[in-house]
Formats: C-alpha cells, sequence, structure tokens
C-alpha cells in the first residue's frame, strides 16, 4: 500500500511480505511500508519524480573476490521491462558497483534504501551512470536518463477508442462537485485529478478502456456503477444473453458476427457456434508464434499458481522460475482478451432456450432411432455422446476425446470433466480431482449447462466458470446448489472470459481465494446470482499477507486484479438479484479493484443481508484502480474485522460504496466509511433509514496518511436517510470538513 518516495519501495509490513526473510527494495511498485524521508524537494507534480524501475536486494552485497577492484555492490532483483533502467541495458541479477563513477562502497550505500535518497536528489532530465557486473566477470559501462515517474509502461493510449455509450440519467447520482465548490477547494482537486490522468497517458494493451475513462474522470464513477446495475437488472432477457450484451457494451464494440446458418441440425448447428466462438478467441493470440502458444498452454498454470502465492511474482525465490514466469508474462502481454468476451458473446447470442430445446428433441430422436440408451456421434472437434434417462457416471480420462456430453435426464456423475457439458434434468454431482478442467479451460472453450436439479459442484482449482486466456461458463438454471471448491473457481477469468449464472435456489458458494467473480490480467470475471438465499464464503487458504491474527486472504466476491507492475487487471462483478444472503471473505474482497482493475459487488435485493470482511472488503481499492459496492435495500449488517475496510480508496484509487435504502448496521473501522489515502477518491454514500455507526469516533479516516504524491486525497461520508441515525460521536444533521480533504455530511 506503500510508495516510499515514488521511486523506491522496500518491502516491509504488508502483504508484500508473503516471507519476512525477504526484503526487497522496489523502485517501482509496492504494499504496506513506511514512507522514508527525503532531504531534497518533494514536488506535488508526480510526472517530476525520478525513477528507474528496478528492484534490488536490500543489504549491499559483498562479492566473493575482488573483481577489478570491486568489492561489493546493489543487486538487483528484477528490472521491470520498458522502464528507464532496462532501456539502459540493466538486467536482473545484475550487479551495481559504482554509481556515477565512485564505488557504491565509497558513496557510503549499506542498502538499496540509501541509493533511493541519493536518487532522489537527482533532477529530472540529467544522466546517471552505472558501472555493473554480470556473471562475475564482466564490467558493463551502463547510463539513462532520468524520466519523471510513471505508473505502468506500454503502448500510448492516444489512439484507444474512448468509452462513449448512454450513461444513465438517475436522480439518485450526487453532484459532489457542487460541494468541492462549496468548500473552494476547486484547485486542490483539480491537481489530484490531473494526477489521474497521469496514469491514462501509456499502459498494457490488456486494461479496459473504462478504467482508463474513469482516471480521467473519477467523479463519474457512481453514473458508470448505476450503468452497470441497470445493466443487468433487465430481467426480461435471457440471462446468457444479457450478459454477451454487457460485454458488448461493456467494450464499446462495434465487432459483428455471422450467424450460423439454419440448415443443419441442431447438434451440427452446435458444432459450428464453437468453432466460430474459437475462431474468435484465437484472435487473441495473434502475433504469437506456435512454440509460443504451446509454451503458453504449459506456463500459464505454473503462473497462475506462483501469482496465487503471492500476487508479487518477482518474488520468486528460484532465478530459473523467475526467468520462466517474466517470460509467460512477456507473452501475455501480447495477447487481447476482449476477443474472448467477443467469442463469449458469439455464444451467448445463438444459445438459448429455444436452441436447447431443439438439440433435447434431437437428442431423444437419435435415442429411439437407435433404440440404445446411448449414442455416439463423431465430429471434427471430437465426440458426442448422447444419453438418455437412468443414472450415469462419466469418468474422464486425458485420451477421451469427447466434445460434448448431451444427458437428458437422471442423477449423474461427472468425474474430472473435459467436455462441454448439457444436462437436461437430475440432480447431478461434478467431482474434479484435477487442476483447470470441468468448464474450466486454458486457452479453449469449456462449459455446463445444467437446466434442471439440485446439484453439487466440488473441485480444486480451475474449474465450475475458470479460464486462462479462454472461455468458460456455467449455467446452472435451477436447484438448491451446492459450489465447493479451493481457488480459481466459480468465475475467475484470468486473461479471459469466465461466466457463473444461477438463475434459481438457495445456494451455497464456497471457497478458500480467487473466487466468486474475479477478473485478473485484463480478463473477466462475472458471477450471476439471480433469486434465492444465498451464502457466499471465501477464504481459509492462507493467513493474510498482513499477519493480521485470525485473518485470511480472500481475493474473491467481486474484485479486478493485476499483476502489479506487470499486467493490468480485468474485471471482476459479484451480482446477486435478490435474496436474503450471507457474504463473507477475507482480506481484497467484496467489491474492490487492485492495480489497474474494476471489481463490484451489486446486490439488487431489498431483503436484509450480511457482510463479513477482514483488511480491504465491502468496497476497497489499492494501487490505481476501482472499486464499486453497490446495495438496493433492506437492513443490512455490515462487519469490517479490520482497521481498513467499507468504503476507502488507497494510492490513487476510486471507491464507491452506496446503500440505496433500510436501517443499516455499520461495525466498521478507522480507515472506513469515506476515507482517502494517498491520492485516492473516495464516495461514501448511505441513501436512505435510520443508520447505526459503531466502531468509530467518526465516520471517516482520523489521520488519512497522504506522503505517496503530496497534494490532497478527497473523500467523503454522505448519509441522506433525513432519520435519526447513531453515531458515537458525529451528529446528525451537520456537515464538517477535515484537512487534506474529508467531507462528512448527514442531511
Amino acid at each position: 500500500m506503500t510508495d516510499c518516495i515514488d521511486i523506491v519501495r522496500i518491502h516491509c509490513n504488508g502483504i508484500c511480505m508473503r516471507n519476512k526473510l525477504l526484503l526487497t527494495v522496489v523502485l517501482f511498485f509496492f504494499i504496506g511500508c513506511r514512507t522514508v524521508q527525503l532531504t531534497g524537494p518533494k514536488n506535488p507534480d508526480d510526472a517530476q519524480r525520478p525513477f528507474l524501475g528496478i528492484e534490488f536486494f536490500s543489504e549491499r552485497k559483498s562479492l566473493e573476490k575482488s573483481i577489478s577492484g570491486f568489492h561489493s555492490g546493489l543487486l538487483l532483483s528484477l528490472v521491470y521491462p520498458g522502464t528507464p533502467a532496462y532501456k539502459s541495458g540493466l538486467r536482473s541479477s545484475d550487479i551495481i558497483v559504482a554509481i556515477d563513477q565512485k564505488k557504491v562502497s565509497d558513496h557510503g550505500f549499506k542498502l538499496g534504501l540509501d541509493f533511493t535518497e541519493y536518487l532522489a536528489r537527482r533532477k529530472i532530465g540529467t544522466q546517471i551512470n552505472f558501472t555493473v557486473l554480470r556473471d562475475q566477470k564482466i564490467i558493463l559501462e551502463l547510463s539513462t536518463i532520468l524520466q519523471g515517474r510513471k505508473y505502468s509502461f506500454g503502448e500510448s493510449y492516444s489512439t484507444q477508442k474512448e468509452f462513449a455509450f448512454q450513461l444513465p440519467v438517475n436522480h439518485q447520482i450526487n453532484d459532489f462537485q457542487t460541494i468541492v465548490r462549496k468548500y473552494k477547494i476547486e484547485k486542490e482537486v483539480s491537481d489530484l485529478s490531473a494526477r489521474f490522468k497521469l496514469m491514462t497517458e501509456e499502459g498494457d494493451q490488456l486494461r479496459h478502456p473504462i478504467v482508463t475513462s474513469l482516471q480521467k474522470n473519477p467523479f463519474e464513477i457512481q453514473r458508470y456503477s448505476h450503468w452497470v446495475k441497470q445493466q443487468l437488472d433487465k430481467n426480461t432477457i435471457d440471462p446468457i444473453k444479457l450478459i454477451g450484451q454487457f460485454l458488448f457494451d461493456y467494450n464499446n464494440s462495434d465487432f459483428k458476427f455471422k450467424a450460423v446458418p439454419k440448415n443443419k441440425s441442431a447438434i451440427d448447428q452446435f458444432v459450428e457456434i464453437i468453432k466460430t466462438a474459437k475462431l474468435e478467441l484465437d484472435k487473441s493470440f495473434d502475433g504469437l508464434s506456435a512454440t509460443s502458444l504451446e509454451s503458453l498452454k504449459t506456463d500459464l498454470p505454473v503462473l497462475a499458481e506462483k501469482f496465487s502465492e503471492s500476487i508479487y511474482i518477482q518474488n520468486e525465490k528460484n532465478s530459473q522460475q523467475l526467468d520462466k514466469n517474466l517470460n509467460t508474462i512477456s507473452l501475455i502481454q501480447k495477447i487481447r482478451p476482449r476477443h474472448s468476451a467477443q467469442g463469449f458473446a458469439i455464444l451467448s447470442n445463438q444459445i438459448d432456450l429455444i436452441f436447447l430445446e431443439q438439440i433435447r428433441s434431437e437428442a431423444k430422436f437419435l435415442l429411439n432411432k437407435n433404440q440404445q440408451k446411448q449414442v455416439r456421434i463423431k465430429t471434427s472437434l471430437g465426440d458426442i455422446i448422447v444419453s438418455g434417462s437412468g443414472i450415469d457416471t462419466y469418468t474422464f480420462k486425458p485420451e477421451d476425446k469427447i466434445f460434448l456430453i448431451i444427458d437428458l435426464d437422471g442423477d449423474d456423475i461427472y468425474q474430472n470433466a473435459n467436455s462441454i457439458i448439457i444436462d437436461y434434468n437430475g440432480n447431478d454431482i461434478y467431482e474434479s480431482s484435477e487442476n483447470w478442467i470441468s468448464s474450466g479451460s486454458v486457452m479453449g472453450i469449456q462449459f455446463i449447462m445444467d437446466l434442471q436439479g439440485d446439484d453439487r459442484y466440488t473441485g480444486l482449482q480451475g474449474s465450475f466458470a475458470s479460464t486462462l486466456f479462454g472461455i468458460s461458463f456455467l449455467l446452472d438454471k435451477n436447484g438448491n446448489d451446492e459450489y465447493r471448491c479451493i481457488k480459481y473457481c466459480f468465475a475467475t477469468g484470468f486473461g479471459g472470459t469466465a461466466i457463473l449464472i444461477d438463475e434459481r435456489g438457495d445456494d451455497r458458494y464456497e471457497s478458500l481465494q480467487l473466487s466468486q467473480g474475479v477478473g485478473i490480467a485484463g480478463g473477466y470475471g462475472l458471477m450471476l446470482d439471480l433469486a434465492g438465499n444465498d451464502s457466499y464464503y471465501s477464504k481459509g487458504n492462507r493467513p493474510s499477507g498482513y499477519g493480521d491474527a485470525g485473518q485470511f486472504d480472500g481475493w474473491s466476491q467481486g474484485i479486478g486484479v493485476g499483476l502489479r507492475g506487470f499486467v493490468s487487471g480485468g474485471l471482476g462483478l459479484l451480482y446477486d438479484r435478490q435474496g436474503q444472503d450471507v457474504f463473507d471473505s477475507g482480506d481484497f474482497s467484496q467489491g474492490g479493484g487492485y492495480y489497474f482493475g474494476w471489481g463490484l459487488l451489486i446486490n439488487s435485493g431489498n431483503e436484509n443481508d450480511k457482510y463479513i470482511g477482514s483488511r480491504y472488503s465491502q468496497g476497497f481499492t489499492a494501487h490505481y484502480a476501482i472499486g464499486t459496492f453497490l446495495e438496493a435495500g433492506g437492513n443490512d449488517q455490515y462487519i469490517s474485522k479490520h482497521i481498513v475496510g467499507q468504503g476507502m480508496s488507497w494510492d490513487l484509487g476510486i471507491t464507491l460504496f452506496q446503500d440505496f435504502s433500510g436501517d443499516d448496521n455499520y461495525k466498521t473501522c478507522p480507515h472506513c466509511l469515506g476515507a482517502a489515502s494517498q491520492s485516492g477518491f473516495t464516495f461514501f454514500i448511505d441513501s436512505a433509514g435510520k443508520d447505526t455507526y459503531k466502531g468509530i469516533s467518526l465516520p471517516a479516516a482520523e489521520k488519512n496518511p497522504n506522503d505517496y504524491h503530496s497534494g490532497i486525497s478527497l473523500g467523503f461520508f454522505m448519509d441522506q436517510g433525513n432519520s435519526a441515525d447513531s453515531y458515537e460521536v458525529f451528529k446528525n444533521n451537520s456537515e464538517m470538513i477535515k484537512p487534506n480533504y474529508q467531507i462528512l455530511i448527514d442531511q
């Protein structure tokens, strides 16, 4: 969560410190440490802060033997591609033994942190020179011209298509800019907005244009979020088509495709639809060689596993594995995830209930014609198995080339399913003891459509609507269902498109991490539960990276998260349309974004819901991201178990928390309820009801740190209930402004 000096960061006591034995000075991206006090001037314009873009181990390294008169130096653990350091020729594992023709030891640098102070005193446009030891024998003389600080690297956004469609005009959209003018802080807020715009100048091609649009105008977060809710609340549209259209609109797409001709049988049409969607998906990888594609299929699951262990891929201790991870990242930086979204739109546009009924009729006809309980059909994509009533057990083996199973009835069992499944009826069991199968895919297309029954879904990771740069979805139309997995499941799109739609029933979703509506690396993870009293749980796989006693990481329930310093986050959404629900998750969960991602938790029901979170939960952002939490109604209960929780932003984040109605109860914390830090924007709104706020003296942080970028942060707390709300200190029908700036309003 901390920038230290915007050019150098040191792993100390945050999520970055998964392993407290590893102390790494980071000259670009990082979370959770104390800001270093510099002796040089602090310019409020981030663009005037020098940076290089490297990481190195904190303590000066002693050489085993003297080399060309050098005895020690600073060991680089990582050089970020595209940075001034990389362009100068610096590489990971280099040892800097002299800076500006003076030995590191003569400078008195004992720690990497000493170098950061030296660098901070240099001016933009000046040259810095390095003497570098590589492979224990080669001395290189390298230099670079210092540039201003940037937030990410990649192509210019000058040609990026702007996000432009009709946003809703709604009386619930608050005019926060009027409040800014009232308190005469327009200049400060203008400077803050300009800092956000710095992030939109360049970026990797996996970044979503809507994130860039919001960073250009943070005050539009409420309107954009309401647009998403408005699109998803359209309950007269088939849910699959609804999501397909939403992805079209979200991507501001003018994509066109030809429908599959109707002059074939429904089953043959289905085969052609999958082929068409696969052709669109394959456009994601244009420009990658056949060798690179094969490498990705092997290495993506490894990268995903490493990411689940630590969101800082650069913390990998094994140098060979680190090189492989970085090579995989260099390849995925060339992928265009929007083609996976468009591929899903092809499926959603043509596979509807009418079409599924046509497939059912044909399947019955084939079984009757052959007078068999099961029929096998060969296609260019693999075999199709058609099965009638009765209890079937399908056990899949790697050598099986089953493309599609059509099962008409019966309480069936699917074990390690690696095919598309359409199951029309029965209380079915789906179990996977392997990863990235059972409507989980790696650069391919897999899905399950279960139309009736109380079903059970159990897996490890990479199952039940989860993908690595492919397309996966799960549709369960009816029944009281149970979903269980460890991680990467229930609508987790890592660079691809993953959709889970459960239309009816009192359902239970249990996972331990990285699940329930997660968009990673430009991917789309959209989870929709449309009816029922549901339970959502995701924590327990790993203790909190902050060392908080009894707490766990979550990264679940509507989050967009990126590979910090490398690849932007995606779109993560958990949408619940109605029912009395319980949401329980660990750190970084429940409607939030991390590193250029956008995460949303939207509950459109009017029932009484309960939210349980820990650090960073219930509407949050950290590091250049967007977070949205919308609750439509009911007497809701919000429980935060840490000092950082509901409705807050950190480090150039934009957060919206809005509860539309109901007598709500907040068991909250010091850094919540409109808290904004490190040049963040936060909009906390409770629109109606007699509300209770417990756990803090005022409904925003007492002291919000803001030493990353200088300037200000801007946080709003607004209770519009016109009722007698309960506060510990703050008063009803009052208003106040706190320094740098937190604005509290009870109307």
